[in-house]
């Protein structure tokens, strides 16, 4: 199912955009060729998410490769929040880099590994 709001504001989806807006039951991974419109049905299904009252912001994680692409991830979800009218902390919502993500999972959990105090953030 997907909100009123986004299927008001953004009329023109597909099949297949729809598919990955309305899912819900675990992780996603959307995997398709440039400009195919990944980042913006990753964008929308977060929203959604929120919109359904599926997951609070600070539930949601979306990761990329570069930070160029996570820079621009988070624009997106900005703009596309303001646009169906959602209201609450989008800045709540986790937007990294898969290492960005992993370097902080590691820096915070350090010390319940074999790591402990030997783990240095490598940046």
């Amino acid at each position: 199912m997907i909100a009123e709001s986004i299927v008001r504001n953004y009329p023109h989806l597909n099949e297949d955009q729809r598919a990955i807006i309305s899912h819900e039951d675990g992780p996603l991974l959307a995997i398709a060729g440039p400009g195919s419109g990944k980042t913006f049905c990753i964008v929308l299904r977060a929203l959604n998410l929120l919109l359904m009252e599926k997951a609070l912001p600070s539930e949601i994680t979306l990761c990329t490769f570069t930070e160029k692409a996570a820079f621009e991830l988070r624009d997106r979800l900005s703009a596309a929040a303001r646009k169906v009218g959602y209201k609450s902390k989008i800045s709540e919502i986790t937007v990294s880099t898969i290492h960005g993500w992993c370097n902080k999972l590691l820096m915070k959990y350090r010390f319940r590994t074999k790591l402990g105090q030997n783990f240095e953030n490598a940046r």
